[in-house]
């Protein structure tokens, strides 16, 4: 039984302590990559007279580097990326030479974004690293589902403008103009209103004014949004109203809804002619 308790002990203590090694490229064993954890401690093993490149995000900018062993590794950063590799360094009179059996130590890199650890290890053998590239499945997956949200509100949109688009008809074309001096540019084709929104329409020629209408005895501007079609730009009012006041720079025209308030029947449809056009 005592047996079986140390032994357990000791296998929770290699898994405790176990690092995380990159994965090797099918192309070469040397170009490796791995997902980042940030509660894992990667290995990267170094080889004398050999660089380790380190890849980070795009979007990450190193900011601390610190070692352990810094006499006997070299780091360079830029940007996202470090570069490694173990040196020689001089004690009094004498060269130390990088060996596996001193050289190994940590390194604690941080980012604008995340804090990443690692295990340097010298080997002798060919199992050096020259390009680890960090992965990030988190930050991916978020990106995805954020795209996904957004495709989808895109599409509940569209789906609500043609479903009003398909039952939205001109219900109401009693209106009249009345134009001042100068204004011909802004006078509107036509206009109409399907008892929510009123629609004014100006051919290419014309100018787009801004649009007011009256709360009150005070000018209120509209919120409007465009639709164009072969030959109109339809201003779409998102409102109706007994008044409207077209304006741009000293051009003005009125608008007056004469059926605004009464029930009008959608069949009421009668064509743009049908405008009384008021100049004064």
């Amino acid at each position: 039984m005592k047996r079986c308790s140390i032994f357990l002990l000791l296998i929770l203590a290699s898994v405790c302590n176990a690092v995380q090694k990159p994965t090797s490229s099918k192309f070469d064993k040397r170009m490796q990559y791995l997902a980042y954890n940030g509660y894992n401690v990667t290995q990267i093993n170094a080889k004398v007279g050999y660089v380790t490149a380190i890849n980070f995000s795009q979007d990450e900018v190193i900011v601390d580097v610190v070692i352990g062993f810094n006499l006997g590794w070299e780091t360079t950063d830029n940007n996202n990326k470090i570069f490694l590799k173990p040196m020689a360094y001089k004690y009094e009179d004498m060269i130390i030479e990088p060996n596996s059996a001193e050289w190994d130590t940590n390194l604690i890199v941080t980012t604008n974004k995340r804090i990443y650890t690692f295990d340097l290890k010298l080997v002798d053998s060919d199992d050096n690293s020259y390009l680890i590239n960090f992965t990030y499945p988190t930050d991916e997956s978020n990106k995805k589902q954020a795209l996904l949200k957004e495709q989808k509100a895109l599409e509940q949109e569209k789906l609500a403008n043609d479903s009003l688009e398909q039952f939205t008809q001109p219900k109401n074309w009693n209106y009249t103009m009345l134009v001042g001096k100068d204004s011909e540019s802004i006078t509107p084709d036509f206009t109409y209103d399907d008892g929510v929104r009123t629609f004014i329409g100006f051919t290419s020629e014309k100018t787009i004014p801004a649009i007011f209408y009256y709360q009150g005895k005070q000018e209120m501007m509209s919120n409007t949004s465009v639709k164009n079609t072969e030959k109109y730009t339809i201003i779409v009012v998102h409102k109706t109203a007994s008044r409207f006041i077209l304006r741009s720079g000293d051009e003005v025209v009125g608008i007056v809804n004469k059926s605004f308030g009464k029930s009008v029947q959608n069949n009421q449809v009668t064509s743009n002619k049908d405008i009384i056009r008021n100049i004064k």
